[in-house]
């Protein structure tokens, strides 16, 4: 199997990298890695993620990438401070009782210009933005739709697309060297035009553990495989789980991708 690679092995181990992130700020195990207050910030909530092989913040700065970029950070090169209200300010702007955005998402055209992004709140919930001449608006009229990662697609025509359900999951395959996508907006917002995306592929797909999420992904494959776009095929995580996410066992995904 083919893989996607964004980044090389590198010789810090994530137990260095957490021992120092915990003589500075709070510090939580979770399934799938760390949840950390992130220390170049003045707020309180985990807005750091540490996986096996690197972490970000999701609030933009720049704190993020492998273990070793993040070791150097905490030892003295420290990433610019970014402040949380300008940070969000223009996000929250027209909905500021929906709650606190905390991820943002950026679909990219071919070229990786930016086209459209979706932002997360806190209370769960999503809203979408556009990409204008030099800023952001609120909506996706007369937006090209396309799907999550599209210029990695572009930029790697011979590796598998791994298709699941949210940005969320296809950030973090695509961290661990597999590439991922989804479509924009969720389960059974699928529409044909992505599916030239994808054409001469080998693209598997992992559904949700629910009913609407298992019925998204075989419709999908079923018009893959009909209209001989793509080699399509499902494969299922674990039941006790709800999506890739919440499993979090990259080297059992990479086994079931075989």
């Amino acid at each position: 199997m083919k893989h996607y690679s964004n980044g090389q092995r590198n010789s810090i181990r994530v137990e260095d990298v957490i021992r120092l992130l915990e003589a500075v700020t709070q510090v939580r195990r979770v399934r799938d890695g760390w949840e950390v207050i992130c220390p170049f910030h003045t707020d309180t909530n985990a807005s750091m993620k540490v996986w096996n092989n690197g972490g970000w913040c999701c609030l933009g700065c720049d704190a993020k990438g492998n273990l070793s970029s993040l070791y150097e950070m905490l030892n003295g090169q420290q990433p610019k401070r970014t402040s949380n209200h300008s940070r969000t300010s223009s996000v929250t702007k027209g909905y500021q009782n929906i709650g606190t955005p905390i991820a943002e998402y950026i679909y990219r055209a071919e070229s990786g210009a930016p086209l459209f992004k979706v932002v997360r709140f806190m209370p769960k919930s999503f809203r979408q933005m556009r990409w204008t001449e030099n800023n952001w608006k609120w909506g996706l009229r007369d937006v090209r739709r396309v799907l999550y990662n599209l210029n990695l697609i572009h930029q790697y025509p011979g590796a598998m697309v791994v298709l699941v359900e949210g940005e969320k999951d296809a950030d973090l395959l695509t961290r661990h060297g597999i590439l991922a996508t989804t479509c924009p907006m969720g389960a059974g917002k699928w529409r044909g035009e992505y599916g030239e995306s994808l054409r001469s592929r080998t693209v598997i797909l992992i559904p949700d553990n629910d009913e609407v999420g298992i019925k998204h992904m075989a419709t999908i494959a079923t018009y893959l495989n009909k209209n001989k776009i793509a080699d399509a095929r499902i494969v299922t995580i674990p039941s006790e789980y709800k999506d890739v996410s919440e499993w979090g066992e990259i080297e059992k995904i990479k086994e079931i991708l075989r």
